[in-house]
């Protein structure tokens, strides 16, 4: 399970950087590209299962909203009992939801 703020990447991704040197330079350039979702997918993030967006006030009170969020999702199913819902990322509910960013709003 997801819980807190959309991520800072795209779902769909270039990965296994590999070390590359340049005339003067060295870097690391991506080598393959990794699909967490259908390749067509443009998302610019992948959205959590339950948002939970961060706050200041509840960092200077040493809240934890998402751990409290995570906590009353705790039950006692086994874990072998996961079933393609929550397997099949991109399929969850939670890939459909539209979001902004708070100077969006």
């Amino acid at each position: 399970m997801f819980v807190g703020e959309p991520s800072g990447g795209a779902p769909n991704h270039e990965g296994d950087a590999r070390p590359f040197q340049g005339d003067g330079f060295s870097a690391y350039v991506s080598t393959l590209p990794w699909f967490d979702s259908h390749p067509y997918d443009k998302r610019i993030w992948t959205m959590p299962d339950i948002l939970v967006p961060l706050r200041f006030a509840d960092w200077t009170a040493g809240r934890d909203r998402a751990m409290e969020a995570v906590f009353a999702q705790v039950n006692d199913q086994p874990l072998d009992d996961l079933g393609e819902q929550h397997t099949n990322y991109s399929e969850r509910p939670s890939q459909k939801t539209e979001w902004k960013p708070f100077w969006m709003l």
